[in-house]
């Protein structure tokens, strides 16, 4: 199973609730979890940060018919106890890409230009029965300029992949993801900042705040730090 053990996985069902992370996890008091070193891929170590995504979902991918996966997903209900991730049980595999630069939101207006070896990483992963899902803190109103976009710079030619854009309101990215890992087992997930995969992580004030010291091992093991896809 892979990374198996590397962070205490969830099984509660509940409705994730977006208001369970938020400035107050500063003053959170974490219980220790299992966490455990997770073992880097062989082939991702000396690959690009994209090559090192593409290896590590093609090698969750290539896993035996059977094979219980992680997600990387952190249920948002645990974190102030100790993050955990979200199970696996039968969904399909999938992988994330987070579009949003580090500074604003995703502007599908600007002339794009797709991050370097992404448009032939993103062709094996669909190739190897992985579902690729884009996501953002655009509204769904834009979800066809994204799509406009995503398709002529060539990282989605076929408008196969699927869109995670906020619903209005209290909705977040990160709140659509964790919707998404009901029906979707995400393996891997690519961003340029390590909010991109914990929005808890963009609250705290101490990079040795045991929330972050506790995740970390995901890095380079189910999380890459990555160019942002379109620049």
């Amino acid at each position: 199973m892979a990374a198996a053990g590397a962070l205490a996985r969830g099984v509660s069902r509940e409705k994730p609730r977006t208001d369970d992370i938020g400035p107050q996890v500063v003053a959170s008091q974490v219980v220790q979890t299992d966490l455990k070193a997770l073992p880097a891929p062989t082939s991702a170590a000396a690959a690009s940060p994209i090559g090192a995504f593409a290896a590590y979902a093609l090698a969750q991918a290539a896993l035996p018919e059977g094979t219980a996966r992680d997600s990387v997903v952190i249920d948002p209900t645990s974190v102030m106890a100790g993050p955990r991730r979200l199970p696996c049980a039968a969904q399909p595999p999938a992988v994330v890409l987070d579009l949003d630069p580090a500074t604003g939101t995703f502007d599908p207006n600007d002339a794009p230009t797709p991050a370097p070896g992404l448009i032939d990483a993103l062709g094996k992963l669909r190739a190897a029965g992985l579902t690729v899902f884009w996501k953002s803190a655009l509204p769904v109103a834009r979800a066809d300029a994204v799509y406009t976009v995503l398709r002529a710079v060539g990282l989605d030619p076929d408008r196969t992949d699927r869109l995670l854009l906020v619903r209005g309101g209290d909705d977040t990215k990160e709140a659509r993801l964790v919707d998404a890992a009901r029906d979707w087992c995400f393996v891997a997930a690519a961003g340029d900042r390590r909010g991109d995969f914990l929005e808890a992580l963009d609250y705290l004030r101490n990079p040795a705040d045991p929330i972050a010291t506790t995740v970390e091992p995901l890095i380079g093991n189910g999380w890459f730090v990555t160019p942002t896809p379109i620049d």
